[in-house]
């Protein structure tokens, strides 16, 4: 059965981003309803940044990653998933400390980690807001997360980036889902998920 998970790294539980991807994935479910859709919202899982370990993921006799947390779990369904969907939001012009957390952990955890079998023909996607507040310290952050994605070794087959001032909308008390322009962006990126999906693995 064809995966599609979403992890949302907003600090608030059922905030903006979760609505907005709660949308994304209903448009898609709707179109594709034999997809197998998941949405985790990272608040409430346990993800830890690497520690002063005795770099045990690397220099272990039997590489492993000691810290015990969600990761490894977020980890194994994320890289199993045909579609794997970032949802990010930026505070301060940075990405969130979970998200951080959890791309750090990638090396330690995944690399050396044997009882993750990835999928080879795995996509990756992401929608992430921001307010540029009249600096590129958001544009930065985004770059960011774009160098991320393409590290993981699967192909970026959607990317959209909305910036709530644009629309006349502040995320801090402003529902994002309300807007039409920003459910027209929605839209236009679950068309391009759908196909993707429907087209299959990449040459």
């Amino acid at each position: 059965m064809t995966t599609v998970l979403g992890l949302v790294f907003s600090a608030r539980v059922g905030g903006n981003l979760h609505d907005l991807a709660q949308q994304l994935f209903s448009m898609v479910a709707k179109e594709l309803p034999e997809v197998r859709t998941e949405l985790i919202e990272i608040s409430r899982r346990k993800v830890t940044p690497c520690n002063g370990c005795q770099y045990e993921c690397l220099l272990g006799k039997a590489p492993h990653c000691p810290i015990e947390d969600d990761v490894l779990d977020l980890w194994r369904s994320a890289l199993r998933s045909d579609l794997l969907v970032y949802f990010i939001p930026t505070y301060g012009g940075l990405s969130p400390a979970t998200w951080v957390a959890f791309q750090q952990r990638y090396h330690g955890v995944v690399r050396h980690e044997p009882r993750i079998e990835g999928n080879p023909d795995g996509k990756v996607a992401a929608l992430t807001v921001y307010e540029p507040a009249g600096t590129r310290t958001g544009d930065v952050s985004q770059e960011a997360v774009l160098k991320n994605l393409v590290g993981q070794g699967r192909p970026l087959v959607s990317f959209e980036q909305i910036v709530p001032s644009n629309y006349g909308l502040n995320s801090l008390g402003d529902r994002l889902i309300s807007d039409r322009g920003i459910q027209e962006r929605l839209s236009a990126m679950g068309r391009r998920i759908v196909r993707e999906l429907q087209t299959g693995p990449r040459p």
